[in-house]
């Protein structure tokens, strides 16, 4: 059975609410908060119990650096992150390249960005190749 692994990590603005670094701290310390701050939920195309179970014990800061790495089904995993996405772009200092998910059922990744407070993503296709020596990656059959 096909799951998403998906893969976070990202420095937090200078101006990051409290309420949201305190977020950040009480998961990487194992603890469930029972609100998303600073979100209007009327937004969330989701509950924010499903965007806090998918980075509950998931999730570890360091120096103000949010790390999420994890896995779920689909129905676990899509509209929870899309929620989660829109509302870590605009906390993160880091502009580019911020992760991946995957499903597993796919050959390839789709690789996520935040760019000016808001979340992009690129589906990678195509061969992966030797890094030192640019063969081709065998296909599985």
């Amino acid at each position: 059975m096909s799951h998403y692994q998906y893969t976070l990590s990202f420095q937090l603005t200078d101006d990051c609410p409290q309420s949201v670094v305190d977020f950040f701290a009480q998961l990487a310390d194992g603890q469930t908060p029972e609100v998303v701050p600073e979100v209007d939920e009327r937004q969330l195309e989701t509950s924010p119990g499903e965007v806090i179970a998918l980075v509950a014990n998931r999730t570890t800061l360091a120096d103000r650096r949010v790390t999420i790495a994890g896995a779920a089904s689909a129905e676990e995993f899509f509209m929870p992150f899309i929620a989660l996405a829109e509302w870590l772009a605009r906390w993160s200092a880091d502009e580019g390249p911020v992760g991946y998910y995957h499903l597993t059922s796919l050959a390839h990744p789709t690789l996520l960005y935040f760019a000016q407070g808001k979340p992009y993503m690129l589906q990678a296709t195509g061969t992966p190749v030797g890094l030192a020596d640019g063969e081709e990656m065998p296909q599985e059959e």
